[in-house]
C-alpha cells in the first residue's frame, strides 16, 4: 500500500514538472525564431543610425532567419541597398512587425494560463479521489479490479478532458484560426511589409503586389485572387472572426492600390493604414479568444472531468454501503 501510493505521489510529481515545462517548450519554439529576427532588425538599424555600415557577413545572417523573416528581410533589404533605397524605415517596420508579433505571442501564452491549470487540475483530479478514498475506506482497497477498472476509467476522462483544453488554448492563442490557416496571420502582415518596401523602391503600386504575392501561402492567394484590380464583394461585409478578417484584408490592399492609380496619389500611407488596422483588427479578435477561453474550458471539465470524478465517488459508496449492509 505504502509503495503503491508513493508510485503515485512520484507519477503526480513527474506529471506536474512535465506540464510546467511545456509552455517554455512552446515558448522557446514559437518566440525564439521571432526575436532573433528582432534582435538582428534592431542590430542593423542602430548600426546605420550610427553612420557605419554594416559588414556583408552581418547582412548575410539574414538568410540565416526562420521564414517568413528570411526571405522578406533579404530579398526586401537586398533590393534596397542594390537600386539605392532608403533601408532604416524599412528595417524599423521589419522590427516593429517582429516585436509586437513577440509581444502578441507572449501575452496570449500568459492569458492562457488559467485555462492550462484547469486542464492540470482536469487531469489530476481522479488520481487524487482514488488515492484519497482507498485511504480512508478499507472496502475500495478489498475490491480489486473492479476499482481499478474504474479508476481507470475516470483517469482517461480527465486526461481527455487536458487534451481538449489544450487544443482550445493554442487555437486561443492564434485567435480561433485553424491549424494550416495559421501562418496566415503573420503571412498578411509581412505582405503587406514587402508591398511597402517595393514602393518605397519606386514600383508601380499593381506591380508591387504582383512582386509581393509570392510570400502569401497558396491556399490564401487563392482566396484573395490574384488580380489587384478584382476585388470580392465578400470582402466588404463585416468580419465575425479573424479568419474572414484577413481574407478581408485582401480587398483593403486591393482597394489601396486602386484608389492610388485613380487618383494619382502615392499609395504608401494607404497600404500602412491598412496593415496598422489589420494588425488592431488581429489583436482584438486574439483578445476576445482569450477572455472567453477559462469559460470555455469549464466544458470539458464538466462533460468529461466531473463524470470520472463522480464514478469514483459513487462506486466507493457503493461499496461502502455492500459492506455495511452486508453486516
Amino acid at each position: 500500500m505504502i509503495l503503491w501510493t508513493l508510485a503515485w505521489i512520484v507519477a503526480l510529481y513527474l506529471l506536474s514538472a512535465l506540464g510546467g515545462r511545456l509552455p517554455s517548450l512552446a515558448r522557446n519554439r514559437s518566440g525564439a525564431e521571432v526575436k532573433a529576427a528582432e534582435n538582428l532588425f534592431h542590430e542593423l538599424e542602430e548600426t546605420l543610425a550610427s553612420g557605419l555600415v554594416p559588414e556583408e557577413a552581418r547582412w548575410e545572417r539574414l538568410r540565416s532567419l526562420a521564414e517568413p523573416w528570411s526571405r522578406l528581410a533579404f530579398e526586401s533589404l537586398a533590393q534596397l541597398r542594390s537600386e539605392g533605397g532608403a533601408v532604416i524605415p524599412t528595417l524599423r517596420r521589419f522590427r516593429e512587425l517582429a516585436r509586437t508579433h513577440f509581444d502578441s505571442l507572449g501575452e496570449a501564452r500568459a492569458r492562457s494560463a488559467q485555462a492550462l491549470a484547469q486542464a492540470a487540475v482536469g487531469g489530476a483530479l481522479a488520481p487524487v479521489f482514488a488515492l484519497a478514498l482507498r485511504w480512508l475506506l478499507p472496502e475500495v482497497a478489498d475490491a480489486g479490479a473492479a476499482w481499478w477498472a474504474v479508476v481507470g476509467m475516470a483517469l482517461a476522462l480527465g486526461l481527455l478532458s487536458g487534451a481538449w483544453i489544450w487544443k482550445m488554448v493554442e487555437a486561443a492563442r492564434w485567435g480561433g484560426l485553424a491549424g494550416e490557416e495559421r501562418e496566415w496571420m503573420l503571412a498578411v502582415q509581412v505582405f503587406g511589409e514587402r508591398v511597402l518596401a517595393l514602393l518605397r523602391l519606386g514600383r508601380a503600386p499593381d506591380r508591387a503586389w504582383t512582386e509581393a504575392l509570392p510570400m502569401l501561402p497558396t491556399a490564401l492567394v487563392a482566396e484573395w485572387g490574384g488580380d489587384p484590380w478584382k476585388t470580392s464583394e465578400a470582402g466588404a461585409n463585416e468580419p465575425r472572426n479573424l479568419r474572414e478578417a484577413l481574407l478581408r484584408a485582401g480587398g483593403a490592399y486591393k482597394r489601396s492600390i486602386q484608389a492610388s492609380l485613380w487618383d494619382g496619389q502615392p499609395c504608401t500611407e494607404r497600404i500602412e493604414s491598412a496593415v496598422a488596422g489589420l494588425r488592431a483588427e488581429t489583436r482584438a479578435y486574439q483578445e476576445r479568444e482569450l477572455q472567453l477561453l477559462p469559460t470555455r474550458a469549464l466544458k470539458p471539465l464538466f462533460l468529461l472531468s466531473a463524470p470520472g470524478i463522480l464514478a469514483i465517488l459513487g462506486f466507493a459508496f457503493f461499496l461502502s454501503m455492500s459492506a455495511t449492509m452486508g453486516e
